[in-house]
């Protein structure tokens, strides 16, 4: 029972180790598989690398890098470029991580512009409800006066009464200037 414990513990940690760490895969000159983190040596021909990372394919930075002896990553290759004499460019530091504190604020500031912009909208698209309810009523009146029919009023005293032909020419000519000014595009 000991024996297949450990046989599947080695299994599992050799799978995952070639499975996290071991991009490059390559043949040998004595025919052996070579698994590594590490490019294949010089002596190795393309033919005989069988994988490697994603990010680094045959003739990309690695090799001139290889081969002028500058090391990635020790900023000698924005050097190494530039023609003798000419100023060479720095390259600008990476800027600092947030903390979750910076990025929680930030993100409750973009909330907040969120609501704020959705609060906006909604509040202008009630505003053209009401608008276009308005246009409606004032047509509606207009159509009514317009049509001949004897209309009612409500006086300041609470009495009804009907509304005489200069009233409702009046009317008329107010509704119309409404009507044109405050719904031309509706």
């Amino acid at each position: 029972m000991k024996t297949i414990t450990l046989v599947l513990a080695l299994s599992l940690a050799a799978g995952s180790a070639m499975a996290a760490g071991t991009p490059y895969q390559w043949r040998d000159a004595s025919g052996h598989m070579v698994y590594s983190d590490q490019p294949p040596p010089r002596e190795i021909r393309q033919s005989q690398i069988l994988r490697r990372p994603k990010a680094t394919t045959p003739g990309t930075a690695e090799q001139p890098l290889r081969e002028s002896g500058i090391k990635p990553g020790d900023g000698g290759a924005s050097a190494a470029a530039a023609p003798s004499g000419a100023p060479v460019a720095t390259a600008k530091a990476p800027a600092a991580r947030k903390t979750i504190a910076e990025r929680e604020i930030e993100s409750n500031k973009r909330r907040a512009a969120e609501a704020e912009a959705r609060k906006k909208q909604d509040e202008a698209a009630i505003l053209e409800q009401k608008k276009a309810r308005a246009c409606d009523d004032m047509r509606a009146s207009l159509r009514t006066l317009e049509s001949g029919a004897r209309v009612k009023t409500v006086g300041e005293n609470g009495v009804q009464r009907f509304v005489g032909d200069l009233e409702r020419a009046q009317r008329v000519a107010e509704l119309q200037r409404s009507i044109a000014d405050d719904c031309a595009a509706q």
